[in-house]
């Protein structure tokens, strides 16, 4: 399945999701600085019948997990979670959770642990290179893992 990461607002019109959607696309990744934009743009993924997957901050500092509530308000099909309070909220409420990058995943007994942890998917950190990407798919099962196929320091870049 192709899930695309958006990071602007005005890119959340139907017209060019409606062509993402028809060449596969079947979920999209947010990550916008406001509530009202992840609103907005959670509905018009929906009016395209694709799934809204709400990217979360890298960083949340004590006394932030307010806007995981508000993020939980718009009940989103999934969440990207790129910290283990993240992981945790999320889990809780029975909300998928992928796990983003910036865990670090490299090693197996990261990856199950973040599976034990309630994480539907895993994206492996970047330190890994090809040999090392390919040697962890033996030891895990591929369709839990997502992996970045373009952007800064990947050795998949397209």
């Amino acid at each position: 399945m192709l899930h695309l990461l958006f990071r602007e607002p005005a890119h959340f019109n139907e017209a060019a999701l409606a062509k993402w959607t028809e060449i596969g696309c079947r979920s999209f990744y947010v990550e916008l600085q406001s509530k009202e934009d992840y609103k907005q743009a959670a509905s018009a993924i929906r009016n395209v019948s694709a799934e809204f997957v709400a990217a979360l901050p890298r960083i949340l500092k004590p006394g932030e997990s307010k806007f995981l509530h508000k993020i939980a308000d718009l009940h989103p099909d999934a969440v990207l979670a790129r910290n283990l309070e993240e992981l945790a909220f999320f889990r809780e409420r029975q909300v998928p959770v992928i796990v983003d990058f910036s865990l670090n995943v490299i090693n197996d007994l990261a990856f199950y642990q973040m599976l034990d942890w309630g994480a539907e998917r895993v994206t492996f950190g970047l330190d890994l290179n090809e040999k090392q990407m390919l040697n962890l798919l033996q030891h895990v099962p591929s369709e839990r893992v997502e992996q970045i196929v373009a952007g800064g320091g990947s050795p998949f870049s397209l």
